[in-house]
């Protein structure tokens, strides 16, 4: 229960390091403790969302293969 109120959640990369790091940082900013840390609204959370998706289809980010998004790291 502790861990659940106070520690921050571990990084996706650390589950799936092929993730780009955009997508990181807009699900821990979801995730934090501090209502302040968070999104002030869904709009906003959506802005950041569409803009990671326009890069990622304008291919300033690079797009995951289906191997990289079906690959587990323990499989790695």
């Amino acid at each position: 229960m502790h861990a659940l109120a106070f520690d921050d959640t571990p990084s996706m990369n650390s589950l799936r390091p092929n993730l780009p790091a955009d997508l990181e940082r807009i699900v821990s900013r979801c995730l934090k403790k501090r209502p302040e840390d968070r999104y002030p609204d869904a709009r906003a959370l959506i802005e950041d969302l569409r803009v990671l998706r326009r890069e990622t289809e304008s291919g300033l980010i690079r797009p995951l293969s289906f191997k990289e998004r079906v690959s587990d790291k323990s499989t790695d």
